[in-house]
C-alpha cells in the first residue's frame, strides 16, 4: 500500500512538472496518447494535481471546443464542461405520465325509485377501471464523481408521483332519483344495493355519496456509478445501488342518510353515516442493477439507461369501516367494510422492477442543458386497494356489531398484481 501511494506521488508530481502548461496558459502539445492537449479557459490556472491528471489521461478536445456548439466537433472527453461529466451532476425533472389501471368494483349506482339502486337496471357511478387519467410528478438524480479521473461515482435518485386521482360527489334529495351502493348478495344468488338516498315503499330520505381513489408512487435509489468504456463522444458506465419504492393505494367511501319522511332507515333513527375505507401500502427493498450510455453530437446528447432491481415487496393493507346512527349504538362496520374482513393484513412477496429511460439534452451553456425524455418502471408484484374489496356482501352484517352471520362475505383475500408507470420527463440538467 505504501508503494503504490509513492508512485502515484511521484507520477503526479511529474505530470505537473513536466507540463507544459503549468504557468496557467493556454498550449498545445501531445499527450500519452499522441493527441492535441486543450486548456479550458473557464477554469483557473491548472496548479491542481488531479484535475491536471484527468486532464490528461481522459483524452483530448481540438479547440473548436472554445467556439461553441456550432463549431464543436466529435472529441475525447479532457473535463471540461463540454467534454464530459465534470465533478458533480444534477438532474430535475417534472413527471407527467399514466400508469396501470386499477381494477374496483361497482361501489355506487343511481337510478329511479323503481330500480332500486340494483344492476344493471341501474347506472353505476364509480368502479370498474381507476387512475386511468394523466398524473404528474418529480423526479431528482444528483451526484458526484469522487475518483481522481473521473471513472466512479456516488448518486441519488427520488421520485415522487400521483397518479390520476378519482373522485365521486353525488347527492339526491329523494325525490325521483335513487342512490345507492351495489353488491351481489350471496342469500339470494343476486344482485343487490343498500339504498342511501331515495323513496322506498313510500318512505324518501335525501343523501349523498362521496367516493375517493388515490395511488402514490415514492422511490429512493443511492447507488454508485463506474465508467466501463468511454471513446469519441460516447461513454457507458455501470450502474447499482439500494432501492427503495413505497406504492400506497386508498379508496375511501362516505355516504350520508337524511330521513324526510321517516322509515327510509330501519328502526328509530333519522340520520346514518357509513364509510369504509381500504388502504393499501407496498414497501419494495431491493438491489439494482443496470447501464448508462451517452452518445454526445456537439450540443446534443442521447442518453440510455436501462436497470432492474430485485428485492422483497412488504405488503399491507387495513380495512375499516364505521356506521353512525344518531341514536342507536354506531357499528364498526360500513358496507364493503364488515366485520368479516376488517382488520390489518400483511404478506410479503420477491418482486423485481425493471426500468428503462431515453433522454435528449441540448445544452444551452457550458454547464447547463434541458432534457426532454421517456421512462417506463414496472413492478411484478403490487397490492392494491381495488383488487382487495369483495363485491359480495352479506346484508345480515350490516348493522351486527361484533356478530358474523354466514356467509362470511365480503371476504378479504392477498390478490396482488403488476404496476406499470409510464411518463414524459421534462427538466433541467446542471454540471459543476
Amino acid at each position: 500500500m505504501t508503494l503504490r501511494l509513492l508512485i502515484w506521488t511521484l507520477l503526479l508530481a511529474t505530470t505537473w512538472a513536466i507540463s507544459p502548461s503549468a504557468n496557467g496558459q493556454t498550449v498545445s502539445g501531445p499527450n500519452l496518447y499522441g493527441a492535441a492537449v486543450c486548456e479550458n479557459p473557464h477554469r483557473p490556472p491548472i496548479r491542481q494535481v488531479g484535475y491536471q491528471l484527468t486532464h490528461r489521461m481522459q483524452g483530448a478536445r481540438d479547440s473548436s471546443c472554445d467556439e461553441g456548439c456550432s463549431k464543436r466537433s466529435l472529441h475525447l472527453t479532457c473535463g471540461c464542461p463540454q467534454c464530459g461529466p465534470l465533478r458533480t451532476w444534477g438532474r430535475l425533472e417534472y413527471v407527467m405520465g399514466y400508469t396501470k389501471g386499477r381494477n374496483a368494483p361497482a361501489l355506487a349506482s343511481s337510478g329511479l325509485n323503481a330500480t332500486n339502486g340494483i344492476l344493471p337496471a341501474a347506472e353505476p357511478l364509480f368502479g370498474d377501471k381507476l387512475g386511468t387519467g394523466l398524473g404528474n410528478g418529480v423526479r431528482l438524480d444528483m451526484g458526484a464523481w469522487t475518483a481522481i479521473n473521473s471513472m466512479a461515482g456516488m448518486g441519488l435518485r427520488f421520485l415522487y408521483f400521483g397518479a390520476n386521482m378519482d373522485e365521486l360527489d353525488v347527492t339526491s334529495d329523494g325525490s325521483t332519483t335513487l342512490l345507492a351502493h351495489p353488491f351481489f348478495n350471496p342469500n339470494l344468488a343476486a344482485n343487490d344495493a343498500r339504498p342511501i338516498a331515495g323513496t322506498l315503499g313510500g318512505e324518501t330520505a335525501a343523501g349523498s355519496i362521496s367516493i375517493t381513489s388515490n395511488t402514490d408512487i415514492v422511490s429512493f435509489e443511492p447507488y454508485l456509478r463506474a465508467e466501463l468504456i468511454r471513446g469519441q463522444g460516447f461513454h457507458l458506465d455501470l450502474l447499482g445501488g439500494y432501492h427503495f419504492t413505497r406504492i400506497s393505494d386508498k379508496i375511501s367511501l362516505q355516504s350520508q342518510t337524511s330521513e324526510l319522511t321517516g322509515g327510509f332507515i330501519n328502526g328509530i333513527d333519522t340520520t346514518r353515516s357509513l364509510s369504509d375505507h381500504f388502504d393499501a401500502s407496498n414497501h419494495f427493498h431491493g438491489a439494482s442493477l443496470g447501464m448508462m450510455a451517452e452518445f454526445r453530437r456537439k450540443c446534443w446528447v442521447l442518453s440510455i439507461m436501462g436497470k432492474i432491481s430485485i428485492g422483497e415487496n412488504s405488503q399491507r393493507i387495513n380495512i375499516n369501516g364505521l356506521t353512525d346512527f344518531d341514536v342507536s349504538p354506531d357499528a364498526l362496520v360500513g358496507t364493503y367494510a364488515g366485520s368479516t374482513n376488517s382488520g390489518h393484513y400483511e404478506d410479503s412477496q420477491v418482486a423485481y422492477i425493471p426500468e428503462v429511460e431515453f433522454t435528449f439534452r441540448k445544452e444551452i451553456r457550458e454547464n447547463m442543458s434541458v432534457s426532454l425524455g421517456y421512462s417506463l418502471m414496472y413492478w411484478s408484484d403490487v397490492l392494491l386497494a381495488g383488487d382487495s374489496m369483495d363485491a359480495t356482501v352479506n346484508p345480515n352484517n350490516f348493522q351486527a356489531a361484533g356478530v358474523q352471520f354466514p356467509p362470511l362475505n365480503p371476504a378479504f383475500n392477498f390478490q396482488p398484481t403488476d404496476f406499470w408507470l409510464q411518463a414524459v420527463n421534462v427538466g433541467i440538467e446542471w454540471r459543476y
